[in-house]
């Protein structure tokens, strides 16, 4: 055997004593897996530790190699992948807003939305909408053979039948599986190549060299360094194994599985929490029931350095401050680290050359001499990223407004609507109940626009509704059926949503 029976014996004496306080919470099961991954070896495992009625809750059953929904452990997976295939760099902005894909709508586990975010901080954050957006980016076809490519063997159905689902737990993945690609992961990113997944017992083999690149790994393991550890930032400088671990945690849907997977310089750990027989738990949670064990794993292990960039298959690029993609010579600008062979080609589209007068007004050159313009470059995001944007970045600046007597040359020159509905969801049939009394409801729009003191006037089928100031939302009485929503600003830009009433049977 490769494991350290030691290591093994204080493991599960760990796991004996978190399993006791977890089982209080009604969570009856444990199984941990340890990798040494400069060898490739296991060096503790535990298959399940039933804190719980033996029978009720599988006592006997190897929970550590059966199949489990994945929750969101999945998504360093799909990051790291995007990064080999040139679709982001650490810092591009992900966009965070409500969604909605042919009836299906993800929600970010504090059902808020941040407009847009760094990908590496979506990352970190675990959050759902911008991984959806992410996999719908990169196909859930190619993802679903990469993830086979990696080392999965438990995805039993066609990547259409796990749909947008894949990278939040609508998956199925062991322990041992998983934690032996976070291990291969770190060994790719140290040392350019892993060890072939077949000399970890358990674990079907997989040829290399593995899918993700060594500077990929190496940038996503790098994000999931700025996981925040449970508890507040005085009890974790006061925790024995402060260190630095590159891990993720996730949770699957209806709080069935809690998993924790990280890795110091030299161990992999894998945890899973929850129930044999698949009972929810209301306090489940990876960040605050498998981690806590994670780390208290680490503890036991010791420090190890963390291994340096492998320079020779990375490369610097220039990319803008704000949005992370390439400079255009319009934004500030800094060196990033992107993987050696991907080819990111996106110059930034947020940031744009205005013109201002000397009141700080939008002009051009139909209303104003070109001598007395001042050109600026601006960033700028579409009206629904920056409203949620700049409710967490108070420095965001919207975009001066065009001179009055500017306005009408203005709308040649913006083709793109300043402003955008919210609610409903693009895409999301509305189904409008009846009120006690009998009459049709009414479903409230909500709209922002980029220019905070704006107008705008209301029209539904090119019937004028009313007017709003600064707070624009709506409630409309409409019919089942198809309709057209029309809003026209004061300054003359026009927006049109179509969107469709349910039948109300």
């Amino acid at each position: 055997t490769t494991l350290d029976a030691d290591l093994q014996r204080r493991v599960r004496d760990l796991a004996d004593h978190h399993g006791q306080r977890l089982g209080r919470q009604g969570v009856h099961n444990l199984a941990v897996v340890v990798i040494d991954h400069r060898a490739m070896a296991v060096r503790a495992y535990l298959g399940n530790v039933n804190h719980g009625d033996p029978l009720t809750y599988g006592a006997a059953v190897d929970i550590a190699a059966r199949p489990r929904s994945t929750g969101s452990v999945l998504k360093p997976l799909l990051y790291g992948s995007m990064l080999d295939a040139g679709q982001l760099l650490p810092g591009t902005l992900v966009s965070d807003l409500p969604t909605n894909y042919g009836g299906y709508s993800p929600e970010n586990f504090d059902r808020e939305y941040r407009g847009a975010v760094p990908a590496h901080e979506a990352l970190a954050r675990s959050l759902n909408v911008p991984a959806v957006r992410m996999l719908r980016r990169y196909g859930v076809g190619r993802f679903h053979d990469q993830l086979r490519a990696l080392g999965m063997t438990t995805l039993f159905r066609p990547a259409d039948g796990y749909g947008l689902t894949l990278v939040l737990g609508g998956a199925e993945g062991t322990l041992m599986e998983l934690t032996g690609i976070y291990a291969r992961l770190i060994a790719t990113a140290r040392d350019g190549a892993a060890p072939p997944a077949a000399l970890l017992s358990g674990v079907h083999p997989v040829a290399a060299p593995f899918p993700i690149s060594p500077g990929a790994a190496w940038l996503t393991l790098d994000a999931l360094r700025e996981v925040a550890r449970p508890g507040t930032a005085r009890q974790w400088r006061l925790y024995r194994s402060s260190q630095p671990i590159a891990w993720k945690t996730g949770t699957s849907y209806g709080l069935r599985d809690a998993w924790a997977i990280g890795s110091n310089g030299r161990y992999t750990v894998g945890v899973w929490a929850g129930n044999g027989n698949g009972e929810p738990a209301p306090h489940l949670g990876g960040a605050d029931t498998a981690a806590p064990l994670m780390l208290d794993v680490f503890s036991l292990l010791g420090t190890e350095p963390w291994p340096a960039p492998p320079l020779n298959d990375l490369k610097t690029v220039r990319a803008c401050v704000d949005d992370g993609y390439l400079a255009g010579g319009r934004c500030r600008a800094e060196a990033v680290l992107a993987p050696l062979h991907s080819h990111f080609q996106t110059v930034t589209p947020h940031h744009r050359r205005v013109h201002l007068d000397a009141n700080g007004q939008r002009v051009h050159s139909g209303c104003e001499s070109v001598a007395n313009m001042r050109a600026r470059d601006w960033f700028v995001l579409p009206p629904a990223q920056a409203w949620f944007y700049r409710q967490r970045h108070p420095d965001y600046r919207p975009l001066p407004a065009w001179r009055a007597d500017c306005a009408a040359g203005a709308r040649a020159l913006d083709t793109t609507p300043p402003m955008a509905v919210i609610y409903p969801h693009a895409g999301a049939g509305l189904f409008i109940p009846r009120e006690l009394g009998g009459e049709r409801g009414r479903a409230v729009f909500r709209v922002v626009h980029q220019r905070p003191g704006a107008s705008l006037f209301w029209h539904l089928d090119d019937q004028y509704l009313g007017r709003t100031d600064h707070f624009h939302e709506w409630a409309l009485r409409a019919s089942p059926g198809w309709h057209t929503l029309t809003l026209v600003d004061d300054q003359g830009f026009r927006l049109r949503r179509r969107f469709k009433v349910l039948g109300d049977h």
